[in-house]
């Protein structure tokens, strides 16, 4: 006869294996092909030897060592051709993919990740917000015929863990002509490491600016 702290355990054991089994989602960082978020310039390397040589890594401002290079020949995913792909890294550690590819494109990559990852977290972006950013790409207000290609809504997914994360948006918000998609995979404790650093250059920069009134 089962005891209710018997039945409990073997309940939380259940529970457990099915979590540990089920999904990559827990404890693992995305890969990007064969690229690991996370993993070093000299593994990224190895995996693409013609993507990243010194002379196209920008860093974000000079002496730092986050540093982003525009891939030449962007390749393709899941079959696809892509428009373009940067490549971020910072102490030398990948930390952020972003590919841009054509928005016909957009349901059978998304459909790609869904059946690797699984459910995503969605949103949406209504034809206002499109319209806003667009604009300020522009930097003039639209025409009424460049409104009318502007798309009623567009769709986003999010995968994450407590490693890293996936980001899709089906129009591109820097493209105002909204033929483009893309997907972000970015390591989450060095993309925070990241922001926070501009954010506190920024900062001096600003203050540096005012001390000189």
């Amino acid at each position: 006869m089962k005891t209710a702290k018997g039945e409990l355990r073997a309940g939380t054991l259940t529970i457990l294996f099915l979590l540990a089994g089920a999904s990559p989602m827990f404890g693992q960082a995305f890969s990007f092909k064969q690229d690991v978020m996370g993993e070093t310039l000299e593994q990224y390397r190895a995996n693409n030897p013609a993507d990243c040589p010194d002379k196209n890594l920008v860093p974000d401002e000079k002496g730092s060592d986050d540093l982003t290079c525009k891939v030449a020949v962007p390749g393709t995913y899941v079959g696809k051709k892509l428009a373009a792909k940067r490549v971020s890294f910072l102490h030398g550690k990948l930390y952020r993919i972003v590919i841009t590819f054509p928005h016909a494109d957009y349901t059978t990559i998304q459909v790609a990740l869904k059946e690797k990852y699984g459910k995503s977290v969605d949103s949406y972006t209504s034809r206002s917000v499109y319209i806003m950013f667009a604009e300020a790409m522009l930097r003039r207000e639209m025409t009424r015929e460049e409104r009318l290609n502007v798309p009623e809504i567009g769709t986003s997914n999010k995968w994450s863990n407590d490693v890293s994360s996936i980001d899709t948006s089906e129009y591109e918000l820097a493209d105002p002509t909204f033929q483009t998609s893309n997907v972000a995979f970015f390591h989450t404790t060095l993309l925070a490491e990241s922001l926070a650093s501009g954010k506190q250059r920024r900062l001096a920069a600003e203050a540096a600016a005012k001390s000189d009134m």
